[in-house]
C-alpha cells in the first residue's frame, strides 16, 4: 500500500496518557501499522483491541506520541516543529530520549533508528545529553544497538564532559561504571570524539547504533538538529508627540 493510500486508510482511535491531560488521535490503521509491529498485532487482533479499531496507552506521554504521529506524515523528525511544540526547548534532547524508548517498547524501528540520529545531532551540536535523557536510554533493554549508544555518551562524559567534578549522587550506576571502564581502556582511538563522523556522513556511527535490515540509511542525513529560530519579536512602538495646550485666563475687573 502507497504512502497516499495509506493515509486514507480507515482511522483507529488511540488514547494515550492519563487524566485531563490525556490526548486523543484518529490515526489511519495503515500508517500505524506499517511502522509499527505492536500496532500491527493490536489492530489485527481478536482482542477488544481489533474489534474496536481503538488503543489505549495510558501509561504513555501525549507529547511522545504526537511527535510520532508527526513523523509518520513528515517522514523523518523535524527538530525546529518539535522545539516550538515543547514547553521549554531546553528539554529536546530529554525529549527525544523518551521518543527512543517509545519505539523501542512500540517495535517502531525506523523511528527508532530516526530518534537515534537527532539525539547525536542534538548532543554533537550543544554538548553532553542531561542526566535524565541518559537515565532513559540506561533503562532501556540491553539490546545491541543500546550497548553502543550507551558506549558513545560515556566516552563522550569521560574525555569531553567536565560533570565530574560535580555531585554524582543521582547518576545512573551502570552510566558510571562505563565511564571508569572507558578511562581504564588502554585504546588509543577511545579519546577520540566517535560524535565527529557525524560531519563526514556518520557511516560508522549509522553501523553501530542503527538497527538495519538491508536497506541503505539516510537516517543521519535526513535527521539533523537544527534549533529553532527565536520567536519575532515587534518593533518598539514610536512614541507620539503630544503637543501641549496653553490654557490663558483672563481675569477681569468689576
Amino acid at each position: 500500500m502507497s504512502f497516499r493510500e495509506s493515509i486514507s486508510d480507515r482511522p483507529a482511535t488511540i488514547k494515550v496518557g492519563r487524566g485531563p491531560h490525556a490526548g486523543v488521535f484518529c490515526v489511519p490503521k495503515a500508517l500505524l501499522c506499517n511502522s509499527s509491529t505492536y500496532f500491527k498485532t493490536a489492530l489485527n487482533s481478536a482482542f477488544i483491541e481489533g474489534q474496536t479499531q481503538a488503543i489505549n496507552l495510558d501509561d504513555e506521554d501525549p507529547v511522545v506520541f504526537r511527535t510520532y504521529v508527526a513523523w509518520l506524515y513528515q517522514g523523518q523528525l523535524n527538530s525546529q516543529d518539535i522545539e516550538r511544540a515543547l514547553d521549554d526547548p531546553q528539554n529536546f534532547g530529554q525529549h527525544i530520549a523518551e521518543l527512543i524508548v517509545f519505539a523501542d517498547k512500540r517495535g517502531i524501528t525506523e523511528l527508532q533508528n530516526d530518534g537515534i540520529s537527532m539525539f547525536l545531532s542534538y548532543i554533537y551540536k550543544n554538548g553532553l545529553a542531561t542526566l535524565d535523557a541518559i537515565n532513559c536510554i540506561y533503562d532501556m533493554p540491553k539490546s545491541q544497538e543500546m550497548v553502543q549508544l550507551r558506549w558513545l555518551l560515556a566516552n563522550e562524559e569521560a574525555w569531553h564532559g567536565r560533570r565530574l567534578e560535580r555531585n554524582i549522587d543521582h547518576w545512573h550506576p551502570e552510566y558510571m561504571a562505563q565511564i571508569i571502564k572507558v578511562y581504564k581502556s588502554s585504546l588509543d582511538h577511545a579519546r577520540v570524539r566517535m560524535l565527529g563522523n557525524i560531519d563526514a556522513g556518520g557511516a560508522i556511527l549509522c553501523n553501530l547504533v542503527h538497527i538495519h535490515q538491508g536497506q541503505g540509511c539516510s537516517s543521519l542525513a535526513k535527521n539533523t538538529y537544527i534549533p529553532a529560530p527565536p520567536p519575532a519579536q515587534e518593533p518598539p512602538k514610536k512614541k507620539q508627540k503630544t503637543s501641549s495646550t496653553t490654557l490663558t485666563v483672563e481675569l477681569l475687573d468689576d
